[in-house]
């Protein structure tokens, strides 16, 4: 059964959990999507009706196949199959797109060789069309690797009498990013382990290498998949794909999906709502991320780099609020949860020898800088007030109020700035004080070996930012 698993109170999909529910899931998902394809003219509401239709002409030959009062078990088993599979041909080629959705099914409903395999088959064939209704996928080609799903859908169990909510993200991309994802969540880990912040977090992600054949789960260990199931996998997620960019790379990443919104439409929705103590809250969170991503090396957030023979901080790039979510309920008191997304680190900072050595010069003397809190606070902060100015210039009227009031506490020396330098100092200490020997005792032997077995240049430069600290 597809069950929900709950970390902290957020609910992660099955597909995430383990190797079969990845197939499983993504089989599913690659069904219903070429289902819902044959109808992708049609108005919901006619849709609705021709498959409220075509799933009574399929449950009416379930039924069928169970002993009722009056028929013994023995009876079904005399029962004639292929006549039962041509009757259902004819019913449904006489409803629209029927025929076209029993072709579909063709090859499963040609190797059902008993009762008992026919019932599952018909089973799974209503869940599927069930399904159409109720799936929602939404899709972003803005990634450099090929598309992203955010997909949604419910589904029935024979087990439960209500559909079943499912959530996760489909996620072309490179195993860098992989990599980099599982880093930034032990980290944040760690820190709630040993209670020393109340950290940003990470969503739960799982990855599939078609090159590799392998299955890659969050506990640090990869299962291996057969030829077959790799083929079948990469068509599966090529189909999912559709019409979009075609994807570059030869890894998938699924990912938690978390019930919030990113940084900009929180501020326009929801950040004027927050009282003082949240809003310290949020700002430390991005104080310990901003220089988490300075020293694993992701320049794509809230902090930015410039290069001109060695490498800077620059304080007028505009900062990537799109990788950063929040999940906050008003109504509630939920502590807010700020979360890391697309974790990505710069591949020229780890793989590109002119660029790694600029990169370790630039990170030894921000450590020799007297002030180095003072001046990653100030550039992030820059970040953010660009981000914001550049939003402001396209918004509505009613939209650049929500956004005046973010860039107000920006600017404010008692609201955004001592929060985020406060949140600079913590993770720096912890940088300098708990994590390296972390990083060199046993609890971190499991992700060095995958860092290097899986992207070994990053453990290399995260290795080389220990001693840099150490030292």
């Amino acid at each position: 059964m597809n069950e929900i698993k709950l970390i902290n109170d957020r609910p992660i999909d099955p597909i995430l959990c383990s190797t079969p529910k990845v197939i499983s899931s993504t089989n599913t998902l690659c069904r219903v999507i070429q289902l819902h394809r044959f109808f992708e003219n049609e108005k919901d509401s006619h849709r609705n009706e021709i498959v409220a239709a075509m799933i009574k002409i399929w449950n009416g030959t379930l039924v069928e196949l169970y002993p009722t009062h009056s028929s013994s078990c023995l009876d079904m088993n005399c029962l004639d199959i292929n006549g039962i599979k041509k009757r259902l041909e004819s019913q449904l080629s006489e409803t629209p797109y029927g025929a076209k959705v029993f072709e579909f099914y063709s090859e499963q409903i040609s190797n059902t060789s008993t009762i008992q395999i026919f019932r599952k088959c018909l089973s799974m064939i209503t869940k599927d069309l069930a399904m159409i209704n109720m799936l929602d996928i939404q899709e972003t080609t803005r990634g450099a690797n090929g598309p992203t799903h955010i997909v949604s859908y419910s589904r029935f169990s024979k087990k439960q009498a209500l559909a079943k909510q499912r959530n996760f993200v489909v996620k072309w991309t490179r195993w860098n990013e992989i990599c980099s994802t599982y880093l930034y969540e032990i980290f944040s880990q760690k820190l709630t382990r040993e209670n020393q912040l109340s950290p940003f977090l990470v969503p739960k992600i799982a990855a599939v290498d078609f090159e590799r054949q392998i299955c890659a789960l969050s506990h640090w260990s990869h299962e291996p998949l057969e030829q077959k199931t790799t083929d079948h996998l990469r068509q599966s997620f090529h189909t999912i794909a559709g019409k979009s960019k075609r994807p570059k790379d030869a890894q998938i990443m699924l990912l938690e999906k978390i019930n919030g919104s990113n940084m900009l439409d929180f501020i326009e929705t929801k950040y004027e709502l927050l009282n003082s103590e949240q809003k310290q809250a949020l700002f430390e969170k991005m104080g310990q991320l901003a220089i988490l991503d300075l020293w694993i090396g992701n320049t794509d957030r809230l902090i930015k780099l410039c290069y001109k023979g060695q490498y800077t901080l620059q304080a007028i790039s505009s900062a990537n609020f799109g990788n950063l979510m929040i999940r906050w309920d008003v109504d509630t008191d939920q502590m807010l949860e700020l979360y890391a997304i697309d974790n990505g680190v710069d591949l020229q900072l780890i793989s590109n020898e002119r660029h790694k050595s600029a990169y370790r010069k630039f990170l030894n003397s921000y450590l020799d800088d007297p002030t180095p809190i003072e001046s990653l606070a100030a550039c992030a902060l820059a970040c953010m007030r660009e981000a914001i100015q550049i939003k402001i210039q396209t918004s509505t009227p009613d939209t650049k109020k929500k956004l005046f009031a973010f860039q107000k506490d920006l600017e404010d020396l008692d609201v955004a700035k001592p929060a985020l330098t406060k949140g600079i100092s913590d993770m720096f200490t912890i940088l300098k004080e708990s994590l390296p020997a972390f990083w060199d005792g046993e609890e971190a032997v499991n992700i060095k070996n995958y860092l290097k077995e899986n992207c070994p240049e990053l453990l290399e430069a995260v290795s080389a930012q220990f001693e840099a600290i150490k030292k």
